[in-house]
């Protein structure tokens, strides 16, 4: 007779069978023309993507500094500023309201809906945890140079905003092919194709978002800005002070900071915020 345990590694074996030979017969559908149309379709789709949602998002930022100064020219600074302070305080007075509200809507929520509120904010609290190095924000995406040797140790590419752009650039392209192989699956395949599907896209915007946020995180634990020096940049031309790296560093963090930021501007970010914005 079967244990508990021993049913359950059966029924696992038996679903990772049915998706490898799924996900086999999707691939096996597709002859090199095919495959070279997904590839091409999908690269073209990420870097579209990434640049259309970093203009909107930009676009976005600046529609609020252009409302923000127009405000300072008709109010004053110092009207605007207290205005901003009252506001600022508002909105704080009415978390623990907000908060409350949005348990509340939740705990009304069946499983199914409230995996599909949660889920992207999970997600992309996962790739922020993960792009930034953790808790003590060592390690991440930036410092995978070190892969390449020490030497290659914050050069330009990977601790910079370039590393951001790249990385969003790849997960599109991945969320892309996928999405390419999920229409080619058997017409009868396992449902955690579906489910999987519809939480990859649905999550893409919160990943991305959280990709950002990260880099934006190491990148201002990089740069020191509170000690008297920091690594430096490797393969700089030119000889610079350290108030140079540091800058360059935190310049970076912030860019990288306002991308993220201009994520949830273009439209596509923000989860739970629905029904948590009622009045104090």
């Amino acid at each position: 007779m079967k244990t508990a345990s021993e049913g359950h590694c059966q029924l696992d074996h038996n679903v990772l069978k049915q998706l490898t030979e799924e996900l086999k017969f999707a691939a096996s559908h597709m002859d090199g023309k095919e495959w070279r149309a997904l590839l091409a379709a999908a690269l073209a789709k990420s870097a579209r993507e990434t640049c259309r949602s970093k203009y909107e998002g930009l676009k976005g930022l600046g529609r609020l500094g252009r409302d923000g100064w127009r405000k300072i020219r008709t109010d004053g600074l110092a009207e605007t500023g207290r205005e901003l302070t009252a506001r600022a305080k508002e909105a704080l007075d009415s978390l623990p309201h907000r908060a409350k509200e949005t348990v509340l809507r939740l705990y009304q929520l069946s499983p199914a809906e409230l995996c599909d509120e949660l889920v992207p904010f999970i997600i992309g609290l996962i790739v922020c945890y993960a792009s930034a190095g953790g808790l003590d924000l060592e390690g991440g995406l930036p410092d995978t140079d070190l892969e390449l040797g020490i030497g290659m140790h914050r050069n330009i590419f990977s601790h910079s905003v370039f590393i951001g752009f790249t990385c969003e650039g790849v997960l599109r392209f991945g969320v892309e092919v996928l999405s390419g192989l999920h229409g080619k699956l058997p017409a009868e395949h396992h449902a955690v194709w579906d489910n999987a599907h519809r939480h990859i896209k649905k999550c893409e915007s919160s990943a991305i978002t959280g990709l950002w946020v990260g880099i934006c995180l190491h990148f201002i634990k990089d740069a020191g800005l509170f000690s008297h020096a920091t690594k430096p940049y490797t393969g700089l031309p030119g000889q610079h002070n350290m108030a140079f790296h540091q800058g360059l560093l935190a310049g970076n963090g912030a860019a990288s900071g306002v991308t993220g930021t201009s994520q949830a501007f273009s439209g596509k970010s923000g989860h739970l915020r629905k029904g948590s914005s009622g009045e104090a």
